[in-house]
C-alpha cells in the first residue's frame, strides 16, 4: 500500500469554456445530449477567402462576466488563454483554500497567445516600429504560467509542458515529480487554449482535421456522420498535492490520482497506429500503475475528438481491454480545447465519478463500430470508484491516468 506521502490528490478545480464558467455550471449543461455547434462569431470567417470553416465553440466574452480572477489592467494586456487560466486557477484555488507560497505552476498550451500573435504579425507587415511589449510577450507559450505565478506570488517550478493535445496530462505526471522531489508543497496544473482564431483553424483545415459541414450538431464523437473535429476554446485548472499534505492541512480531498501511463508510437506525424497500439499501452501502465484490476474500471473518458480514425482507434483499444466498462467524451459538448481539454476532460469526469452520473456523448446517432464497450448516449447512473482519461496528441503521444474516489 502506497505511504500518504507517495500519494498524489486533488483539492481543488477551476473550468472556464464555451459553456461558461465555473466547474459545476459547465458540468451540469453537458447532460444535453444534443450540444449545437455554434457559429464562429468573434471574426468574419464567411468573408476570409483562406477560410472554411464556419463553425467553433468559442469563449464568451469572459471580460463581462463577473469573477475576480483579474483585474482591469490585467484584462487590458493579457491575451484571451491567459484570462480564462486566470477564472480557472482563480475556481480551483478558492476551491482547494492553500495558504502557501512554495507552489508550482504548470499551465500548458498548444499554441499561446494566438490572439496576439496576429496583432504581431498584422503590425510587422504594416511596417509599424513600435508595438505593445504585451503582444510580443503573450505570444510565448509560458506568459500564462509567469503572469499567473506572478499574480499570486509563487515561488514553486513554472513551466508550461507542450505535448500537443496530451499537454494537460504531461503537466500532470511533472507535477507529481515535483511534489515527489520535494519541489513544491501545491502543484497548480492546468491548460489552457484559445484558437478559434483565422490562424488556428487554418492551421487544422490544412490538415484536413476539422469537419467541413456548416450545419449544427456537427461534432459527434463516435457517431457514423463524424467527419472531423470542432475548434473549442476554454480552460481547465485542478490543485494537487501529496495526501499527507492534504490531510495535514485539513483539505477537502476531491479525488485521488491512482497512476499514469504514457507512450509515443512513433508512426505517424498526425495519425494514431491502425492497431491502437498507444491507446492500449498507456491505458495498460496507467491501470497498473495504479494497482488495479483492468475490470476495476468503471468508466472511460475518452480523447474522442469526432475524427474519422482516431474514434475508432480508440474504441476498439479501449474494447480490448475494458469490453465491460462505458465510454463517453466531451468534445461534443465544447469541441476540442486543444492543450485545455485534458484536465477539463478530466474535471468533468471526476464530477460524474462524484455524482455517480457519467455525461453522455453530445449528437450521437448511430455507431457501426460499437461492441461490447457501451457508448454513454444519455446521462448513465452508476457507481463509480474509478475511471480513466486518454489524452492523445500529434506526434504518436498517448497519456492516460487513472483516478479514483477518495
Amino acid at each position: 500500500m502506497k505511504s500518504l506521502n507517495n500519494r498524489y490528490v486533488i483539492t481543488g478545480m477551476g473550468a472556464c469554456n464555451t459553456l461558461g464558467i465555473g466547474v459545476d455550471n459547465t458540468f451540469n449543461q453537458i447532460f444535453n445530449c444534443s450540444q449545437e455547434t455554434p457559429n464562429i462569431t468573434t471574426w468574419d470567417a464567411r468573408n476570409d477567402p483562406a477560410i472554411q470553416i464556419y463553425r467553433a465553440f468559442e469563449l464568451p466574452v469572459v471580460d463581462n462576466i463577473p469573477h475576480n480572477a483579474y483585474n482591469s489592467r490585467e484584462a487590458r494586456v493579457w491575451p484571451l488563454l491567459t484570462k480564462a487560466a486566470a477564472i480557472a486557477v482563480h475556481e480551483a484555488v478558492e476551491q482547494s483554500n492553500f495558504k502557501t507560497s512554495n507552489v508550482a505552476t504548470l499551465l500548458t498550451t498548444v499554441r499561446g497567445g494566438s490572439d496576439y500573435s496576429r496583432s504581431f504579425t498584422e503590425s510587422y507587415y504594416a511596417g509599424k516600429t513600435k508595438v505593445n511589449p504585451f503582444h510580443v510577450l503573450g505570444m510565448s507559450y509560458d506568459f500564462t504560467t509567469n503572469a499567473i505565478a506572478a499574480k499570486y506570488r509563487w515561488n514553486g517550478p513554472n513551466t508550461t509542458m507542450h505535448s500537443a493535445c496530451a499537454s494537460g496530462l504531461y503537466g500532470l505526471d511533472y507535477a507529481i515529480k515535483c511534489l515527489s522531489a520535494g519541489d513544491c508543497e501545491i502543484a497548480v496544473v492546468g491548460g489552457t487554449d484559445a484558437m478559434a482564431d483565422p490562424y488556428g483553424i487554418y492551421f487544422f483545415q490544412a490538415l484536413h482535421a476539422l469537419s467541413k459541414r456548416n450545419e449544427p450538431f456537427i461534432s459527434q464523437p463516435f457517431s457514423n456522420e463524424r467527419d472531423g473535429f470542432v475548434m473549442g476554446e476554454g480552460a481547465g485548472v485542478v490543485v494537487v498535492e501529496t495526501l499527507e499534505h492534504a490531510l495535514k492541512r485539513g483539505a477537502n480531498v476531491i479525488a485521488e490520482v491512482c497512476g499514469m501511463g504514457f507512450y509515443t508510437e512513433a508512426d505517424h506525424p498526425t495519425s494514431p497506429s491502425v492497431n491502437g497500439i498507444g491507446a492500449k499501452a498507456s491505458a495498460t501502465m496507467a491501470v497498473n500503475r495504479a494497482g488495479l484490476e483492468f475490470d476495476e474500471i468503471d468508466f472511460i473518458n475518452a480523447h474522442a475528438t469526432s475524427t474519422p480514425q482516431g474514434d475508432i482507434v480508440e474504441y476498439n483499444a479501449m474494447n480490448a481491454l475494458f469490453p465491460n466498462s462505458a465510454i463517453t467524451s466531451a468534445k461534443g459538448h465544447i469541441g476540442h480545447t486543444m492543450g485545455a481539454s485534458a484536465i477539463i476532460e478530466l474535471i468533468y469526469g471526476i464530477k460524474s465519478m462524484q455524482t455517480d452520473t457519467i455525461f453522455p456523448v453530445a449528437n450521437f446517432t448511430k455507431c457501426d463500430f460499437e461492441r461490447e464497450l457501451q457508448i454513454v448516449t444519455k446521462p448513465l447512473n452508476k457507481f463509480s470508484k474509478h475511471f480513466i482519461k486518454n489524452s492523445f496528441g500529434f506526434g504518436g503521444k498517448c497519456a492516460s491516468v487513472v483516478i479514483g474516489k477518495y
